[in-house]
């Protein structure tokens, strides 16, 4: 969809869990569906960050922080 649009950025499929406040929000949520969530991460030149679509369509989350690792 980045290319589509013309977004200057990078983008990739990344695997992982959602902290809200330090807290792992998977532990709240039972079923499949968080278990092998996947959401894209974006590279361009304010930096590197996460975007997940439900998260946005549920939470109108537009923009996830990524954690240092």
């Amino acid at each position: 969809m980045a290319k589509q649009r013309n977004w200057p950025a990078t983008c990739r499929v990344a695997y992982g869990h959602i902290y809200l406040y330090g807290v792992n929000l998977h532990q709240f949520v039972g079923g499949a569906f968080f278990q092998d969530h996947d959401f894209c991460v974006f590279t361009e030149e304010q930096g590197t960050y996460a975007a997940d679509a439900v998260l946005y369509d549920y939470f109108l989350v537009k923009r996830i922080r990524l954690r240092e690792q």
